[in-house]
């Protein structure tokens, strides 16, 4: 097995921790930065081992993970706040308080010097301010200097039945420069959970994995005593209102993938006779965690389903960080 030191920046409920553990690498020691309570004690009950550094403004001090690097590969991950640079959004760019902690990324990685780096972020990133922020954006990292660069507008959709569309930014040095991590594929990563059928409860499957007579790509949630039955199954972007302004459709086809979950109003399903929000559990199935990830704190708590909307549509798509893990470290 693989060893690393990680240190997970703005790091949610752990999307890129979680996906490069399935990728089979192992933490020689494991660091991560974040403000919001909930996602914090998440992340605490899942990686136990992890140290908590905080706000990612406030990290000044990184001789104690230099001196653990021991040789090991050090990997630094961002999925910086992408509010500012969302199409939905005000679009502040990379100027706005909260995409603008990108730079306090890049002061990490100019401290660290990490090995690989790896960033996640809105497709809006390529065109906010005419192109503008995306340039400024590759401008900042080539001052770094010495890193081999790639990335690619990658899908969840190529993986698990959600249109979630991330840019997501690798870069290499040492021995890592030069390996090839784009383009990815999409497929079926071995990630995904296999529900237990006799289990009463809403189920969302992968692409290829329905079972009984449901078709391929049949996307958001059957019930367990549904297996056999061809329901309709079609997912509305905003179910509690009838009526939203919006560019784009209100409602998909029959066996379309999930709107993107966000941190706000998430989408939802209707099933021919109702329309109703996705589940906490629907949604983490959709975004690749294991069942009940977000159910529970590291105090043993229960999470409120706020609390787990929110945390879920920020997440990072775990079957992506898998997929750059296994390129980088096969």
């Amino acid at each position: 097995m693989t060893k690393i030191v990680l240190v997970d920046l703005f790091s949610g409920i752990g999307g890129f921790a979680e996906g490069f553990r399935r990728a089979g690498l192992e933490f020689a020691a494991h660091y991560f930065a974040e403000v919001a309570p909930g996602p914090i004690s998440i992340y605490k009950k899942h990686f136990k081992d992890a140290e908590e550094l905080g706000d990612v403004t406030a990290i000044r001090d990184f001789s104690r993970i230099k001196q653990q690097q021991g040789g090991v590969p050090l990997v630094v991950t961002a999925g910086f706040p992408c509010q500012d640079l969302s199409v939905a959004g005000k679009r502040r760019g990379l100027d706005g308080e909260r995409s603008g902690l990108f730079f306090e990324a890049i002061r990490c990685i100019r401290e660290l010097r990490p090995d690989v780096f790896v960033f996640e972020n809105v497709k809006g990133l390529f065109t906010s301010h005419g192109g503008r922020d995306f340039v400024r954006f590759l401008q900042e990292i080539a001052n770094l200097g010495g890193y081999d660069c790639q990335w690619q507008l990658v899908d969840t959709d190529w993986f698990l039945p959600q249109n979630r569309e991330r840019v997501y930014f690798v870069g290499c040095t040492g021995a890592f420069a030069g390996r090839q991590i784009f383009p990815l594929r999409g497929g079926d990563p071995s990630s995904v959970v296999a529900p237990n059928e006799d289990e009463p409860k809403i189920l969302v499957y992968p692409r290829g994995k329905n079972p009984g007579g449901l078709r391929d790509g049949s996307c958001p949630a059957i019930t367990a005593n549904s297996f056999q039955q061809n329901i309709m199954v079609c997912p509305v972007v905003t179910p509690g209102r009838r009526r939203k302004k919006q560019n784009g459709r209100l409602m998909k086809n029959d066996g379309d993938p999930s709107f993107t979950l966000t941190a706000r109003e998430g989408p939802g399903i209707y099933d021919g006779r109702l329309v109703r929000k996705l589940t906490p559990l629907e949604c983490e199935r959709l975004q690749g965690f294991s069942d009940g990830w977000t159910e529970y704190g590291a105090d043993g708590k229960r999470m409120s389903d706020s609390v787990r909307y929110k945390a879920l549509g920020n997440a990072v798509s775990v079957p992506v960080p898998e997929a750059i893990a296994r390129a980088l470290f096969n």
